[in-house]
């Protein structure tokens, strides 16, 4: 018995020294390049969970007084915190007097499976203002009772590249724009004080294989498309699924424009897989705010039967 826990004793501190060996490699390859292929992709955004054994291994450095394994663990940990900081504390952007609120409610209906019966319980339950659903298509939308709201724009697709934006409020203005091989609405609705509600809905490409390049570029264009938006002097929400997290660089890129997400600083929220055999650790659906917009709350959906959940946020702006 003792000799085993000898063994044990002395094989922890090797296998800590791996574990910091590879997450070291981990995050210079996030920093240097998080979306150049799938699996770095696939590290980036595993962030928030990837490096929690560091934690484990400085705990256990400290215990053992092994100082040089301590201060290793200690560097990953604090960058670890740094990355992460932003999904607790988060940064507040919302205005300093509220005039007005509006709930979103965005979800992906998975194109491929029958999800428009439960997604209109969901609005039922929750009372949106505004929903913006992605892969809205021929299979996901039917049954789908949108309980009150009309529906403002859409474009309904066989497969996962379909759209639709549901409205509680008139509809102003609708502009289509050409994302490769799908559309990418910006709506305009109005809102009981008068003023403008702007909504663009999002949903790139997968950065799957083979299609790496396209996402990238996808992400680039809609980066291009909402920057004249970004501090407009009406309130703007940008929702939807865009198959990236804020620790990939080609996400995060919007965010350097200004842009803020309505769940940072209410904890990690991770909306992909859904029904696999581990709960869901990928953050991919976001709801993005405009300058002096703020999310007074922000949760996510239960379950409809799609491989996502979705979100629902409580935002608010001035004037």
């Amino acid at each position: 018995m003792r000799v085993e826990v000898r063994r044990v004793g002395r094989a922890v501190p090797v296998v800590c020294w791996v574990v910091l060996v590879l997450l070291a490699v981990a995050a210079v390859a996030r920093e240097l390049a998080s979306s150049e292929n799938r699996w770095l992709i696939l590290l980036a955004a595993l962030t928030p969970v990837l490096y929690l054994p560091a934690w484990l291994c400085f705990v256990v450095a400290a215990i053992a007084r092994r100082w040089r394994m301590f201060a290793a663990a200690l560097l990953i940990v604090g960058v670890h915190a740094w990355w992460v900081a932003p999904l607790f504390i988060g940064q507040h952007r919302g205005p300093s007097h509220v005039a007005g609120s509006v709930r979103i409610l965005a979800i992906n209906l998975n194109g491929d499976r029958a999800t428009g019966a439960a997604a209109g319980r969901l609005i039922a339950e929750t009372h949106p203002d505004v929903v913006v659903l992605s892969e809205a298509s021929p299979t996901s939308t039917a049954g789908l009772d949108a309980a009150g709201l009309q529906i403002a724009a859409s474009d309904v697709r066989i497969g996962t590249n379909g759209w639709m934006v549901l409205s509680r409020w008139p509809v102003l203005s609708i502009r289509q724009m050409s994302l490769d091989d799908r559309s990418m609405p910006r709506v305009v609705v109005r809102r009981p004080d008068g003023g403008d509600l702007v909504i663009w809905q999002v949903h790139p490409v997968a950065p799957v294989s083979g299609h790496v390049s396209q996402w990238r570029h996808q992400l680039s264009a809609v980066r291009r498309l909402i920057a004249p938006d970004a501090e407009s002097a009406d309130p703007v929400v940008v929702a939807g699924d865009f198959n990236g997290t804020r620790d990939m660089a080609a996400f995060h890129t919007i965010l350097d424009d200004g842009w803020s997400d309505a769940s940072d600083g209410h904890g990690f929220m991770p909306t992909w897989r859904v029904g696999g055999r581990v709960p869901p650790m990928l953050q991919l659906d976001h709801i993005l705010l405009g300058d002096g917009v703020g999310a007074r709350s922000i949760a996510r959906t239960h379950s409809i039967g799609s491989d996502h959940l979705g979100l629902i946020a409580d935002v608010v702006f001035a004037d």
